[in-house]
C-alpha cells in the first residue's frame, strides 16, 4: 500500500466571518490567518489525518495562532475511475511462430489527483498563550477532495502493439499501418500544446514520431496532429456566479455593476465530441501529405474545473452627479424659458415622466405656459433645441388625458398653441443646410402634437398652412436622404411625421378643401420619399421597407378622403395613386422576380395584396387580374394557416403547423388555467352580460417572423410588434370573433413552446367573465395594472422569475407607491405594467385581502359604467389610504426575501415565466 501525503486545497472564503471569540469555527475563518506548515499522516488505509498550523495576520483575529487537524476519509472514493493508463516503452517476444510487440502497463491514480473524501475538522486555538478547543468543532462532515502526494497503482496488464506471423527465414512479412485517433500504441509524442477559449479546451496540437522499430516507423518519420475538441454543454445544468457589486466612474456618471458568470461546476459529467486532421511525412518523401480523413467519436469527461459558459456585466445601479438616475433622460437647458415652462420641460423628462400622470393638471395655464415656451425657443432661432421636444412631449400627454375626457380646450389656449405650432413649421432653422438628429425628432414630435389638435377650430383654420409645411418636411426629408437612412431618431420622426395623414384624415369634412388645394404637391412630395433611398431603410440585419410601407398608407388616407369628399372622382384618383405604387416598387425592384431580397419582396407583395389593395376597396384577388396583376401574390388564411383544431366548446386552434400531439397539449394546458381561474376568481362560470365572446380563436405561427409577416396582412392591420396579442372586438356585437394570435417560441426549438400563451388567455377570461365591454370601456389608468397584473398572477402564481427579477433588482429608493402602481398607463413601460402590477396581485391574495380583490372584480362585471368605476375606484382608494405603507413592508419584509430564497428552487426554475 503506498502511504499519502497531502497539500492544502484551495477553500472557498466568501468573506471574513465575524471575529468574535464565541463564533464557531470555520474553515472561512482561515482568511484571518497564514499557515505556517503542514504535515499529514496516515491513520489507515484510506483514512488521512493532516495537521495545519497557522498564526494571525494581525491582531483582530480572535486566536494568536490556530492549530487544525482535517481528517479525511476516502474509502468511499472509486479509484478505478480516477486511473489514468501509463504504459512502458514496446517490446518483443515470439510465441507460437508469431512475432509479438507489446507494452507493459499500470492502471495508476497519478500524483496530485484529487480524489472524494468526507472531511471534518477538529482543533485548538491559542488566545492569551493558552490553547483552548476550538468552538464548534469537530464539524459536521462535508463533501471535500484529497490529492494524493503518491501515484497509487491498481492493476498490471499488458497491451499488444501488432504482431506478425514469422515466415521461414523467421522474418515478419511488410504489413500496411494506417494512422488511427484512437490507436497510439506505435507513437510517441513529442510536443502537446493545448489550445484553449473561454475557460474550455478548444484544440491539441500534438507533433508525433512512430517508435522506433514499429510499422509505423517502417511507413512516417513524423506526424502533425490538430484535435479539435467540440463540447456538448447542457444548459439547463449551468449556474449562475456572481462577483461583488463594484463601482466605477464614466464621465460624470457613477456606475454600480457585478460581474456574473454562467458556468458548468466542477464534477459535471459532459460529452465531447473529437475529430482529428492533420499531416504525415512519409519515409521516402520530400513533402509533407494530408492525412487521411478520420471518423468523429465521442467521449464522456468529467470536469475537473469549472467551465464558463457566458459571462456579462449587471449594471446594478447608475447615478448621475446630481444623483439621479442614469435612465433619466439629461435635464435640457432651460435658461431661455420662463419659470413655468422650465417646470414642464423638466416633468416632461424622466422616467416615469410627471407630465403623463392624469393628476398633473393639463389645463390651459400649461399650454399657454409651453406656447410661450415654443415661442421663446423660435424668438432665440433654436426650434431644434432639445427642450423644445419636451414641450411638445406635455402637448402629447394633455391630448392624450383631455380626448379621453372630450375636454376642449379654452379659445385662448387653443389659439395660442396653434399659433406656436405653425411658428415652429414656418421657422427656416427647423430646415437647416447640416441635419441633425434633433430637427427629426422634434418634426415628428410637431406631428403628434397636433394629432390631438385638429379638432381645435383654431388648428382647422391654419391646416391648409400645416398641411404645406409638412410637404415641406417631406421634401427636406428626401432631400436628406442618404444622411438619416437608419437613424433611429429619424426612424421614429418619420414614422410619426407620416401619421399626420392618419390622423388629419379623420377630420375630411372639416379639411375638404385644403386636402384638396394642396393634393397634388401632396402626392408630388411622398412619391418623392417614396422613390428615395429612405424606402430601403437601412437597419442592421440588413433594408427594411418601413418607410415604403408608411407611404403606401398615406395614400390609403388620401385615397379615403377623396372617396368621402367627391366620391365621384374617387376611381381616378385611385388610378393616380397606383400608378405612384406601381411606379416605386419598380423604381426600387421590388416586383417577384426582382434583385431584391426574397424576404423584401414577400413583404412587398404582402403589403399590395392585404394592405394598400384593401383600403382602396379592392381584394388581394386584384394581384390576379388589372394594373398589379404579377405585382404581388393573394394570401389567404386557409393557405397560411391550414391546422385546425377544436379543444373544447370555447376554444380552437388554428395554426401553421402544429402536431397533433402539440395541439391537445395547447388543450390541456389552457383547459387547466381555465378551471383555475373560475376557482381563484369565483366566477360560477358566468359571463359578464352582452358578452358574445363563447368561443375564442387561438391564431398560432411558426416563429416571430411568421408573426410579424402574416398577422397583420391576415387579419386587419392587427399590431405585430409584440409577443402576441389578444384581440377582443366588440363583444355585445352578434357573431364578433375574439382571437387570441400567438407564435412558436422558435429560439427555444428542440422544445416546443407557444410564446405568451398562458398570459393571453388570462386576457380572454379576464374580459369574459370580469371585464364589462371591450378593451379600453373603462379607464386605462384605472384597470391597466388590473388586466396585466392578473394575467401575470394566475399564468404564473408565486414563480414569475422575470417580474420578480426586475422587482428585486430595483433599489429600495426607487420602488414605486402603491398609487402609482394603480394608477399606471401602458406608457409607464414594460417593468411597471406586468412586473409590479403582478406584486399588487399577489399582495392582496397572500395578506388576507381577497376581499378586496374579488370585490373588484365583482365591481367590473356590472353593466352600469358609472356604478362599476365607483365601486372599483372606492377599492383603490381605500387600498391607497389603508394599506400603502403594509405594502412597501411586505415587499420588503416577505415577498422579496421570498424570492432569494426560491428562485433556484426546482419549482421556479422549472416555470418558464415567459409562457
Amino acid at each position: 500500500m503506498n502511504y499519502l501525503g497531502t497539500r492544502l486545497l484551495l477553500l472557498a472564503a466568501p468573506g471574513l466571518l465575524a471575529t468574535s471569540a464565541l463564533a464557531n469555527y470555520s474553515p472561512t475563518d482561515w482568511q484571518a490567518y497564514r499557515l505556517d506548515s503542514e504535515s499529514s499522516r496516515q491513520l489507515s488505509d484510506r483514512i488521512t489525518e493532516v495537521n495545519y498550523e497557522l498564526s494571525a495576520r494581525n491582531d483582530n483575529a480572535p486566536y494568536q495562532q490556530l492549530r487544525v487537524y482535517r481528517r479525511f476519509d476516502w474509502s468511499g472514493a472509486n479509484l478505478t475511475a480516477l486511473a489514468e493508463q501509463q504504459c512502458g516503452k514496446p517490446q518483443l517476444k515470439i510465441e507460437q511462430g508469431w512475432q509479438i510487440r507489446y507494452l507493459l502497463c499500470e492502471q495508476v491514480v497519478p500524483v496530485g489527483k484529487a480524489i472524494p473524501a468526507s472531511s471534518y475538522d477538529f482543533g485548538y486555538g491559542m488566545k492569551q498563550g493558552r490553547w483552548e478547543p476550538l468552538t464548534g468543532t469537530p464539524t459536521a462532515p462535508r463533501q471535500d477532495r484529497l490529492s494524493l502526494a503518491e501515484r497509487i497503482i491498481l492493476s498490471h496488464s499488458e497491451q499488444e502493439l501488432d504482431r506478425c506471423k514469422l515466415n521461414a527465414q523467421g522474418r515478419c512479412n511488410e504489413q500496411v499501418w494506417q494512422y488511427q485517433p484512437q490507436n497510439w500504441q506505435q507513437l510517441n509524442v513529442l510536443e502537446e500544446s493545448p489550445n484553449e477559449r473561454n475557460g474550455r479546451l478548444e484544440q491539441i496540437f500534438f507533433r508525433l514520431q512512430p517508435v522506433a522499430g514499429s510499422q509505423a516507423a517502417r511507413q512516417v518519420k513524423e506526424l502533425h496532429v490538430w484535435r479539435q475538441y467540440n463540447w456538448q454543454l447542457d444548459q439547463a445544468k449551468t449556474q449562475q456566479e456572481c462577483d461583488e457589486p463594484q463601482t466605477r466612474q464614466e464621465g460624470d456618471k457613477t456606475i454600480s455593476y457585478r460581474v456574473c458568470r454562467q458556468t458548468l461546476p466542477a464534477g459535471s459529467k459532459v460529452q465531447v465530441v473529437l475529430k482529428d486532421s492533420g499531416y504525415q511525412y512519409p519515409v521516402g518523401s520530400s513533402e509533407w501529405q494530408t492525412l487521411p480523413e478520420t471518423d468523429e467519436w465521442q467521449e464522456s469527461r468529467v470536469l475537473n474545473r469549472p467551465i464558463v459558459l457566458a459571462s456579462k456585466e449587471e449594471q446594478i445601479d447608475c447615478r448621475r452627479a446630481d444623483g439621479r438616475a442614469c435612465s433619466e433622460p439629461e435635464q435640457p437647458s432651460t435658461d431661455l424659458l420662463d419659470a413655468d415652462a422650465a417646470k414642464i420641460v423638466q416633468d416632461a423628462s424622466g422616467q416615469p415622466a410627471p407630465v403623463w400622470q392624469e393628476n398633473y393638471g393639463h389645463d390651459d395655464t400649461k399650454l399657454l405656459a409651453v406656447s410661450r415656451g415654443i415661442q421663446s425657443l423660435l424668438a432665440a432661432n433654436q426650434p431644434a433645441h432639445p427642450a423644445m421636444k419636451l414641450l411638445l412631449e406635455y402637448v402629447r400627454a394633455h391630448n392624450y388625458h383631455n380626448y379621453g375626457k372630450h375636454k376642449e380646450d379654452g379659445p385662448a389656449a387653443a389659439e395660442a398653441l396653434a399659433k406656436a405650432l405653425t411658428a415652429l413649421g414656418a421657422h427656416p432653422r427647423l430646415y437647416p443646410k447640416q441635419v441633425s438628429d434633433e430637427v427629426g425628432a422634434v418634426m415628428g414630435a410637431w406631428s403628434i402634437a397636433l394629432h390631438g389638435q385638429f379638432k381645435s377650430p383654431a388648428v382647422q383654420s391654419r391646416f391648409g398652412t400645416l398641411l404645406g409645411q409638412f410637404n415641406q418636411m417631406l421634401a427636406y426629408s428626401t432631400q436628406h436622404a442618404r444622411e438619416i437612412n437608419g437613424q433611429h431618431a429619424w426612424a421614429t420622426g418619420l414614422f410619426d411625421l407620416l401619421n399626420f395623414l392618419d390622423f388629419a384624415s379623420d377630420y375630411s369634412d372639416a379639411f375638404a378643401a385644403d386636402f384638396r388645394q394642396q393634393d397634388a404637391e401632396l402626392r408630388k412630395q411622398l412619391h418623392a420619399l417614396g422613390m428615395s433611398e429612405l424606402s430601403l431603410w437601412q437597419e442592421r440585419d440588413g433594408p427594411d421597407l418601413f418607410l415604403l410601407s408608411n407611404v403606401l398608407d398615406a395614400y390609403t388616407r388620401l385615397y379615403r378622403v377623396a372617396r368621402y369628399t367627391r366620391p365621384d372622382e374617387s376611381e381616378g384618383y385611385r388610378k393616380l395613386l397606383d400608378d405612384s405604387v406601381i411606379a416605386l416598387i419598380r423604381h426600387h425592384d421590388l416586383i417577384p422576380g426582382g434583385q431584391q431580397s426574397p424576404a423584401l419582396l414577400e413583404d412587398m407583395s404582402l403589403t399590395l395584396s392585404t394592405y394598400y389593395l384593401t383600403y382602396t376597396d379592392r381584394t388581394s384577388e386584384a394581384c390576379i387580374s388589372g394594373d398589379f396583376a404579377g405585382l404581388c401574390t393573394p394570401i389567404r388564411v386557409e393557405n397560411v394557416l391550414p391546422f385546425e383544431h377544436t379543444c373544447s366548446p370555447t376554444l380552437r386552434l388554428r395554426a401553421q403547423e402544429l402536431s397533433q400531439d402539440q395541439a391537445n397539449g395547447i388543450c390541456r394546458e389552457l383547459g387547466a388555467e381555465e378551471r383555475q381561474f373560475h376557482q381563484q376568481m369565483e366566477t360560477g362560470w358566468q359571463p359578464v352580460a352582452d358578452d358574445n365572446n363563447e368561443v375564442l380563436e387561438l391564431v398560432i405561427f411558426n416563429s416571430s417572423a411568421d408573426w410579424k409577416r402574416y398577422g397583420g396582412a391576415l387579419f386587419g392591420g392587427v399590431s405585430t410588434d409584440n409577443g402576441g396579442i389578444y384581440i377582443e372586438g366588440d363583444p355585445a356585437r352578434p357573431g364578433n370573433q375574439a382571437r387570441f394570435f400567438a407564435y412558436e417560441a422558435e429560439w427555444k426549438r428542440p422544445a416546443f413552446q407557444v410564446w405568451n400563451l398562458r398570459h393571453e388567455y388570462v386576457h380572454y377570461l379576464d374580459g369574459r367573465f370580469n371585464q364589462y365591454g371591450s378593451f379600453g370601456h373603462y379607464p386605462l389608468n384605472r384597470t391597466t395594472w388590473w388586466s396585466e397584473g392578473l394575467a401575470e398572477f394566475i399564468a404564473h402564481g408565486q414563480c414569475f422569475a422575470r417580474g420578480m427579477d426586475n422587482v428585486s433588482d430595483r433599489p429600495a429608493a426607487e420602488r414605486p407607491s402603491l398609487a402609482d402602481i394603480l394608477h399606471l398607463d401602458y406608457d409607464k413601460g414594460g417593468d411597471m405594467v406586468y412586473s409590479w402590477s403582478y406584486t399588487v396581485h399577489r399582495f392582496l391574495n397572500e395578506t388576507g385581502r381577497g376581499a378586496s380583490w374579488l370585490a373588484m372584480a365583482q365591481a367590473l362585471r356590472n353593466p352600469d359604467k358609472q356604478q362599476a368605476m365607483n365601486a372599483f375606484e372606492a377599492e383603490l382608494d381605500q387600498l391607497i389610504a389603508s394599506d400603502s405603507e403594509a405594502y412597501q413592508s411586505w415587499l420588503s419584509r416577505d415577498l422579496l426575501p421570498w424570492w432569494e430564497a426560491n428562485k433556484e428552487s426546482d419549482e421556479c426554475k422549472a416555470n418558464d415565466s415567459s409562457h
